[in-house]
């Protein structure tokens, strides 16, 4: 496992994007986002203890991908998205998408309806 994903982990990028984690028959475990890849991922592999959902995630895993983004906003949006295609055993608080599904639109300055006559 960890040898498969040190090797993934050089080819991250200091950018924003979103990782997968995978199980041996390249199911998608958990999606995250970060805006920096790199710094995010390692820093699964440099905290000695995990709570026990992210250790069983950490030994399940046996491979990792990623998809760069052109900004952290790009990176919520395609979690959003990946999160919901793959439906990933280790996103627990997929309720949490729902948030992203609706605007506040009473922020949004509107000119006020004026009648002619």
């Amino acid at each position: 496992m960890l040898s498969q994903i040190m090797i993934s982990l050089d080819s991250l990028p200091h950018l924003p994007g979103c990782y997968l984690f995978k199980d041996t028959e390249d199911a998608v475990l958990y999606v995250g986002k970060a805006k920096d890849l790199k710094k995010r991922v390692a820093s699964y592999f440099q905290k000695p203890n995990h709570d026990p959902k992210t250790a069983n995630l950490l030994q399940a895993a046996q491979d990792l991908d990623f998809i760069v983004t052109n900004t952290e906003v790009e990176a919520l949006l395609l979690e959003n998205t990946l999160i919901k295609k793959h439906w990933p055993r280790y996103n627990i608080k997929l309720k949490d998408l729902l948030k992203l599904e609706r605007i506040d639109c009473r922020s949004i300055v509107r000119p006020s309806p004026k009648l002619n006559s």
